[in-house]
């Protein structure tokens, strides 16, 4: 019940058929009698706001609670308490954000020195120009204590109106051996499908901007294909363009 990812779903087909009989087990097993369920929320063991749970299947709105009062810097423990003896399951979802000078934001999700953590660097040669300059970027992506290889994902963040020139990539792919295996390119980044050999792949590729503007790109983000959990992130950079 604990796996699922932010949209409420689970991960394979087999884990979804022994979740949905859970939950039918405990609809049977539910009290017929429970027509309305008073619910309350705890956080950190202290009562917050209170909610109602109806048996009725025909109630599909979810309820709202704000728990800012509640909630300061750090871990916190959320709890569904009723005082009846009702079978019940719930979905909470929780999103926050963090300032890019926040080192945890910057920095691997996973410690340095590990065989799985990730190196990562995004560059561009300038920052501002004008309309219709090319602007180079220069990419680095490596996975530190290296053994063996695996899929990587590298977005490169693109500032709006980036018009990237398909040939400079094309020419990155070819050049780079096995590393580089294919690319996208999409409204705001570029995504690059990489299989770093030991002590990284570096490659370039370049754009130019089509308008002026004042703008940061969209942020630039290292990730393992088959562990998206492990990445590595990069603050937008910002583009002035005249």
């Amino acid at each position: 019940m604990k796996n699922k990812d932010q949209y409420g779903v689970w991960y394979s087909t087999q884990a979804t058929v022994d979740v949905l009989q859970t939950l039918i087990r405990q609809l049977e097993a539910g009290s017929p009698d429970a027509s309305r369920v008073p619910l309350r929320i705890f956080v950190d063991g202290k009562p917050g706001p209170a909610l109602s749970s109806s048996s009725d299947a025909r109630q599909l709105t979810p309820q709202r609670a704000d728990l800012t009062p509640f909630l300061s810097p750090g871990k916190h423990t959320i709890e569904l308490r009723s005082g009846t003896s009702a079978h019940a399951s719930a979905y909470v979802n929780a999103s926050y954000y963090l300032p890019w000078t926040d080192p945890t934001v910057i920095g691997s999700s996973v410690p340095s020195g590990d065989a799985e953590s990730l190196r990562y660097s995004v560059k561009f040669d300038r920052s501002a120009a004008s309309v219709g300059d090319l602007i180079q970027c220069t990419v680095h992506a490596e996975r530190v204590g290296f053994r063996g290889y695996g899929m990587m994902l590298a977005e490169v963040g693109l500032p709006p109106g980036a018009d990237v020139d398909r040939a400079s990539l094309n020419s990155a792919v070819s050049s780079s051996g096995w590393d580089l295996q294919s690319y996208e390119v999409q409204p705001d980044r570029a995504v690059f499908y990489l299989w770093p050999r030991a002590g990284g792949t570096t490659f370039s590729f370049t754009f130019k901007p089509r308008f002026a503007m004042t703008a940061q790109s969209s942020e630039s983000v290292l990730y393992d294909y088959y562990n998206p959990e492990a990445r590595a992130s990069l603050p937008p950079a910002r583009f002035v363009v005249k």
